[in-house]
Parts: C-alpha cells; sequence; structure tokens
C-alpha cells in the first residue's frame, strides 16, 4: 500500500502510521476498574463495541486504538527494521517472512496497570492461526488518484 504500492481489494492495512478522555468523554474502548477482577464498563461496553461505538479520529477512521487489536499485514519481526536500508525506510512493508503477525492498537482487554498499548502507534503481534475476542482486523485501500 502508500504510494506506488499495487491495490489489493480487502488486504490488512500496514501497521506504520486521541486522547482517552477528552472533556470527559471516553474515545475507544478500554478496561476500566481492577484488571482481571472487575471491568466497571464506564466508557459503555465490557466486551467489544460497536464500530461506530465512539467518534471517529481525524481521518475518519473509528476504534483506531482500543476495542480489539488490528491485524496487519506486515510479519512481525524485532530486527528487521532497525538496519537503515530502503526497504526498512521508504514505505517499509516488513519482512518477507515469519512465525507472527503485527496487530496494532490495543484492545479492550487494555489496562494501565499492565499494558499502555491503547495507543494507535502500539505494536505486537500473534501467530496467524490465533483467535481470540479481542483481535480484528479493518479492510484498507488505496484511493484511486485525484483527476
Amino acid at each position: 500500500m502508500g504510494e506506488g504500492g499495487a491495490w489489493r481489494p480487502g488486504a490488512l492495512p500496514l501497521p506504520l502510521g486521541d486522547e482517552l478522555l477528552p472533556r470527559g468523554q471516553h474515545r475507544c474502548n478500554i478496561w476500566q476498574g481492577q484488571f482481571p477482577q472487575v471491568n466497571t464498563g464506564e466508557d459503555g461496553y465490557l466486551g467489544t463495541a460497536p464500530v461506530k461505538a465512539y467518534r471517529p479520529n481525524n481521518f475518519g477512521l473509528y476504534n483506531t486504538s482500543g476495542n480489539v487489536w488490528e491485524w496487519c499485514s506486515d510479519w512481525w519481526s524485532t530486527t528487521w527494521q532497525v538496519a537503515d536500508r530502503p526497504e526498512t525506510r521508504q514505505d517499509p512493508a516488513g519482512p518477507p517472512t515469519g512465525e507472527a503477525k503485527v496487530i496494532r492498537g490495543g484492545s479492550y482487554l487494555c489496562h494501565a496497570s499492565y499494558c499502555n498499548r491503547y495507543r494507535v502507534a502500539a505494536r505486537t503481534s500473534n501467530t496467524p492461526d490465533s483467535s481470540t475476542g479481542h483481535m480484528g482486523f479493518r479492510c484498507a485501500a488505496d484511493l484511486p488518484p485525484t483527476r
């Protein structure tokens, strides 16, 4: 994806790319209360929230933080992007193979006591055969060129 990337219908977004309570209003679905004993549901949800439960960010995207970890197309690596070379700096796509995929953004199970990953920049990994209630995906597509 990105400039010069091939458009692939239904492709997972690349992982490179809110405040939680502006004016006292929740902006994402995370765990409130004492983890893991009590989720008070102050944000209105004990588990996953509907896509449009919170207002979108300035790009018009919903749930980019919290709710569910978002699957990404890249393979996970803690070392691949360390090397300073064009494929790690210009529209990086990650390593060509791996054991786990990148997931980003945190989930409704994130809580300040152990996980500060309810943010767009948060990254971790999980294997492609995993299935949990706190991981999901969004489809992404490049915009058509403007005339």
